[in-house]
């Protein structure tokens, strides 16, 4: 796969230097170059078109799964338990002493399990995931904030995919 991919570079290489660098003179440079190319393209068509179509592992919602994970979820639950500490106008910026949105409980609970947050961890991603499947038409850019911050979410619905996402890694944890 790292060959590929250096491969691919060269030719990009390649490619920039027909657009940049090299003079019209140079012909038989240029023929080259495209041949090359195309060469490249067919040659190495399966390793490229899975470069071209591989999704990032954290799009991906079969990522191994470990008891810290539920942990931040279950800590997540904890921090929202009452309605009024809940904030339903999230804005990424999380302070302790204040009302916690559900972006702002996962990444408090994080940092209190793990020590640290993580944008990508499993536990944020998987909540997205939960809301991208039970309510794909109350998020655009940022599933988490986007559907903390839409008016027709309520607490309840706050905590049921907190709820479900704890169940489903507790299957997918056991199944492990």
């Amino acid at each position: 796969m790292k060959a590929t991919t250096a491969y691919l570079i060269i030719q990009l290489g390649i490619l920039y230097l027909l657009v940049f660098g090299i003079p019209a003179s140079s012909e038989w440079l240029w023929g080259y170059a495209v041949l090359a190319s195309l060469g490249a393209v067919f040659l190495y068509w399966p390793h490229f078109r899975y470069l071209v179509s591989a999704k990032p592992h954290w799009l991906s919602d079969e990522n191994p799964v470990n008891a810290e994970d539920i942990k931040v979820l279950e800590r997540a639950l904890k921090l929202l338990e009452a309605p009024e500490n809940w904030d339903q106008n999230d804005d990424r910026h999380c302070l302790i002493w204040e009302k916690k949105s559900l972006f702002c409980a996962i990444a408090l609970a994080q940092k209190e399990v793990i020590g640290h947050y993580s944008h990508r961890s499993i536990p944020a991603q998987e909540v997205r995931f939960t809301i991208e499947r039970n309510y794909p038409k109350r998020w655009d850019k940022h599933p988490i904030m986007d559907f903390n911050n839409h008016q027709a979410t309520t607490f309840d619905e706050i905590q049921n995919v907190l709820s479900d996402t704890i169940q489903r890694l507790e299957q997918r944890l056991k199944g492990a």
